[in-house]
């Protein structure tokens, strides 16, 4: 087993974090450190901001669940249809016996 002087990631803790990723709870007006686990209070407007991110992500995720709704009534309605249609289609033998 490694001792403290040998391992390789001893220097690491010493790296002053930058904060790149952190949580930002809106109704305590924290942040919260995912690397460090510092926290810090927000501005309102860093809090204004944050809520405005939660909101357009929020419009985005149902419109694109919207979409796939669409997309997976559409298919489910065809794919009888077109298989149908494959069996009556004449390029449909392609002279295989199996």
């Amino acid at each position: 087993m490694a001792t403290e002087d040998e391992d390789e990631y001893d220097g690491w803790d010493d790296v002053a974090c930058d904060h790149e990723g952190y949580d930002v709870d809106i109704i305590s007006g924290r942040a919260f450190c995912w690397r460090c686990g510092e926290a810090w209070s927000v501005s309102d407007e860093e809090l204004r901001r944050h809520a405005e991110a939660m909101a357009e992500y929020a419009e985005w995720e149902e419109r694109e669940n919207r979409r796939q709704w669409w997309r997976d009534l559409w298919n489910g309605l065809t794919t009888p249809i077109r298989k149908f249609t494959r069996r009556l289609s004449p390029d449909a033998d392609d002279g295989i016996p199996f």
